[in-house]
């Protein structure tokens, strides 16, 4: 569950959170722009990547950034399962 605050920031409900640890976080960007995922654990950026990077076509646009989100989720040695929260940006 996301809550958004009109000025767009995230809010996120404390009691959700996992030992009151700061969330785990998968970010997502698909549909316009280059298609990439990010990580976020404990408030750092474990992973950041483009779907460019494994699919090698520049700007690969249209595409669900599966391998980014792959990759990412093996740097932060952790399950899809493991997620918090998921925030995806989509302009199509």
């Amino acid at each position: 569950m996301i809550i958004c605050a009109p000025n767009n920031k995230v809010k996120i409900p404390r009691k959700i959170c996992k030992n009151n640890k700061k969330p785990t976080i998968l970010g997502l960007l698909f549909g316009a722009g280059d298609p990439a995922a990010a990580l976020i654990q404990d408030g750092k950026i474990i992973a950041m990547v483009e779907e460019e990077r494994f699919t090698r076509n520049k700007h690969d646009h249209g595409i669900f950034p599966l391998n980014a989100t792959n990759y990412c989720l093996e740097q932060g040695k952790i399950d899809i399962k493991n997620i918090d929260f998921s925030r995806h940006r989509n302009e199509i």
